[in-house]
């Protein structure tokens, strides 16, 4: 049982790594409190068309974000 602890605990940190520089490496979104009014009347195949890299790289932190979450809950679990 400790080293499946010890595994989860190393891949849980390269994860959060990863995660992190991910999240650095994306764009800002330039909208800002505007979008919350509604005043954006792009869709988002067209604010998205052309940005393959920027698609991808949201679509890899959503993956590692809920990669991340499921092995925090397990080493918890593992743990109580």
């Amino acid at each position: 049982m400790d080293v499946l602890l010890i595994v989860l605990s190393v891949i849980d940190i390269l994860v959060c790594i990863s995660l992190v520089t991910l999240v650095l490496f994306q764009d800002s979104n330039d909208q800002g409190m505007g979008s919350l009014a509604g005043n954006s009347h792009d869709s988002f195949y067209s604010n998205n068309k052309g940005r393959t890299k920027d698609v991808l790289m949201r679509r890899l932190t959503i993956i590692l974000a809920i990669v991340f979450v499921v092995l925090t809950v397990t080493i918890g679990l593992i743990l109580a």
